[in-house]
């Protein structure tokens, strides 16, 4: 074996140097964190969901990715925690099903969270509307177009 080959194989003391490959069963989500309350009345797509997560709160939580639109980046994604009973409900039910994402609409009654289907329709609104509404965060409907 030549020098340069030993070289190559010297543990340099890096992370990369060793390969690990990531934890299938370890999931996180590296987004912006919005609020149940900020969500009510407002049509979004679940993404994906961690169940079991511990929080300041309490045991159990359930965090949620989101967003707004399927074409949406990565940095418009969001997360929000949940101990709704009716989401933990459709959260699992979507999951058995293998049905991610799912457009739905957040709704509460007092303090308890909920989610119900959401219809798509077709947008009236022409394409310059739809493209100054998403630059101003103004998404009054979920549309075809999105």
């Amino acid at each position: 074996m030549d020098d340069n080959n030993k070289q190559e194989l010297q543990d340099d003391g890096t992370l990369a140097f060793l390969n690990i490959p990531p934890n299938k069963e370890g999931k996180r989500f590296n987004c912006d964190e919005i609020t149940q309350q900020k969500l009510i009345n407002k049509s979004f797509y679940i993404i994906d969901y961690i169940e079991d997560v511990k929080t300041k709160y309490g045991e159990g939580r359930y965090l949620v990715k989101i967003k707004y639109s399927l074409s949406d980046n990565e940095e418009s994604t969001r997360k929000f925690f949940t101990n709704s009973p009716e989401i933990k409900h459709t959260l699992r039910a979507i999951r058995e099903r293998d049905a991610f994402p799912r457009l739905v609409t957040m709704k509460a009654s007092g303090t308890m969270y909920y989610l119900i289907k959401t219809e798509k329709v077709v947008c009236p609104r022409p394409a310059f509307w739809r493209e100054r509404e998403q630059r101003y965060e103004r998404r009054p409907l979920v549309c075809e177009c999105e």
